[in-house]
């Protein structure tokens, strides 16, 4: 009788190793998903903590100064004529082309806590005046991660040919619901002036835009220290897409930012020049299912985590939006809830030389 034995199967085939590093590049693929996921999460969480925190200085600041909002914008002249100094943490002056937009003013009610503002830049800032006005100085005026609603928060104050220092459209008319012209009331002054504290953004992740059409953001473009909405005045300076819809949107040429020059030795100048100045191009690529068109050059709302932009209200409270729900006026301008036209089509006089006088606290 003879004995037919099997050999037995050593190791696995071509097939079953094919199966087996295509289940493997599977798994991984879905670590590398949820890896990505949580860290994103994680960073948006700081984000919105961060912002939580700038919003407690802003109430701060209005506290110590009469319920006043945080200025801006304030051009040197008009630092002048108010005879208002800003100050690091140690006590140094800041150059007043570096006092223009808000950081420097906010800061002494953080503690100059630099990571709350700074902290997407990933350098290290130090906490003092390196004694130049184009280095850190610098980069803390013109960086930070969120802009401010610098034009309806606060007023932008330019020096006007009458020598007073006087707010951007804050004699600026607009139809109300029952077709009167009403002026003023534009700007809000005061926090109490807020009327919907829970809905107006005070803040937002921001960054100063060339025109063209921004699709999927980088996470580290540079921030701005204002931001403005899709409509100011009568100018349209942005569009948001949040969908397929951007594919029709038509794009101009873009091109990476030059660096952006010195403002060193430019106090003299106008707050016009200075704005025209701290705008740049921010960093770019395709792809991604929502897109900005920018129109005008501007400082305009940032998707800086997963296509959302991050918001801090009035109230103090904060949350992620996407940027089409950020055309409506009513988030942006107190005038807004009172106008006779679709709330994201609310518009107003481009008056901007005939403005309230007056004067700001601080130093």
């Amino acid at each position: 009788m003879t004995n037919h034995r099997q050999k037995s199967r050593a190791g696995f085939t071509i097939v079953e190793l094919l199966v087996v590093i295509g289940v493997i590049a599977v798994l991984l693929s879905l670590l590398s998903s949820g890896l990505s996921a949580a860290g994103r999460k994680s960073r948006q969480t700081r984000f919105l903590s961060d912002l939580k925190q700038v919003g407690l200085a802003w109430v701060s600041y209005a506290n110590t100064y009469d319920d006043r909002c945080l200025p801006g914008m304030i051009d040197p002249e008009t630092q002048t004529q108010w005879r208002v100094r800003y100050k690091d943490k140690s006590g140094n002056q800041i150059a007043q082309q570096n006092a223009v937009t808000y950081p420097w003013r906010l800061l002494p009610f953080m503690d100059f806590s630099f990571p709350l503002l700074f902290d997407y830049l990933e350098i290290d800032l130090p906490e003092w005046n390196d004694g130049v006005a184009t280095g850190h100085q610098q980069v803390a005026a013109r960086e930070p991660a969120f802009g401010y609603n610098a034009i309806y928060l606060g007023g932008w104050w330019t020096m006007q040919p009458n020598g007073v220092g006087q707010m951007r459209y804050s004699s600026g008319g607009y139809l109300t619901n029952n077709n009167v012209t009403a002026r003023g009331g534009l700007i809000c002054s005061t926090l109490s002036q807020i009327l919907h504290p829970d809905n107006m953004i005070a803040f937002s992740s921001s960054f100063a835009a060339a025109p063209g059409l921004y699709k999927e953001q980088e996470e580290h473009v540079v921030g701005a220290a204002w931001v403005v909405p899709h409509r100011v005045a009568k100018t349209l300076i942005w569009e948001a897409s949040d969908g397929g819809a951007f594919q029709g949107m038509q794009a101009n040429a873009l091109s990476p930012a030059d660096e952006m020059p010195s403002l060193a030795s430019q106090a003299d100048r106008s707050l016009a020049d200075i704005t025209a100045q701290l705008l740049g191009g921010g960093s770019i690529r395709a792809g991604g299912n929502a897109a900005i068109a920018v129109y005008e050059a501007d400082a305009v709302p940032l998707r800086r985590i997963s296509n959302f932009a991050q918001l801090l209200h009035a109230d103090g409270s904060t949350e992620v939006s996407m940027l089409n729900v950020l055309m409506d006026q009513r988030k942006w301008i107190n005038a807004a809830y009172r106008g006779n036209f679709e709330p994201e089509l609310f518009e107003h006089e481009e008056v901007v030389n005939q403005g309230t006088s007056g004067t700001v606290t601080g130093n």
